[in-house]
């Protein structure tokens, strides 16, 4: 974690990235409705992208979870410079069955070994009401081989090993001015699937990339044909 806490500046502009605004966002947009009604958890909040976001949609019961302390104090700033009424915690153990709608994006990519997505998923599983929503956006396990692929799109996938779930991916941040690099982990299908549903959640499905406008989509249609990101959606079993 003191890698995403020296990475705080860098995460202040991921409302810049273009691929977030251009393929996370549209992406995970249609799995989420009537917003207002819904208890939101922002599991992995970071710096609040997707929290801030999720507020600018209608959302009016939104909790951010972090363990980055970094993360959190910059996510904190950012809530009180736009007047947000989003809560960002540390700490769960008071949200038992609390959230209607959980997102977890670019959680599993960081996450060493898998019983640390089997624990995560545990916890979510845990404070989601019965009927409650899961949505995902993790690494896809199907990712261009080629490490210049993205590079267009503000980032390169660096594998330094054969993929097996835990092995080594060097996500590096090469959008100007920035050239960082993040310790990532690869995870196949039947590892991410299989810790989901082991946690109780069923109804699994995984959902299609898209980009968010036509002139967008000119702009991304290699990146379409080989995305990096995976969308999983689930549901708490009743």
């Amino acid at each position: 974690m003191k890698k995403f806490d020296q990475l705080t500046e860098i995460y202040s502009h991921a409302f810049q990235w273009p691929f977030r605004m251009h393929i996370d966002i549209p992406t995970i947009k249609p799995y989420i409705d009537k917003l207002e009604t819904l208890a939101i958890l922002d599991y992995g909040c970071g710096a609040g992208f997707i929290s801030h976001w999720l507020e600018k949609e209608g959302a009016k019961n939104i909790v951010g979870f972090d363990i980055s302390s970094n993360m959190l104090n910059l996510a904190r700033k950012n809530a009180k410079l736009n007047n947000s009424n989003i809560i960002y915690t540390s700490n769960l153990d008071n949200y038992f069955e609390y959230f209607d709608l959980a997102l977890a994006i670019y959680v599993f990519p960081y996450c060493q070994h898998t019983n640390d997505i089997h624990s995560i998923v545990r916890s979510i599983y845990r404070v989601l009401k019965p009927n409650g929503r899961l949505t995902i956006l993790t690494i896809n396990p199907d990712f261009s081989g080629n490490s210049e692929y993205y590079y267009n799109y503000g980032f390169r996938l660096i594998e330094k090993q054969p993929r097996k779930d835990e092995s080594s991916i060097h996500f590096n941040i090469c959008l100007p001015p920035y050239n960082e690099t993040i310790q990532a982990y690869y995870y196949s299908y039947n590892t991410l699937g299989n810790t989901i549903l082991q946690a109780g959640f069923s109804y699994l499905q995984y959902g299609n990339i898209i980009a968010d406008h036509s002139e967008t989509t000119e702009l991304y249609l290699d990146y379409l044909q080989c995305p990096h990101a995976l969308l999983i959606t689930a549901s708490k079993t009743a």
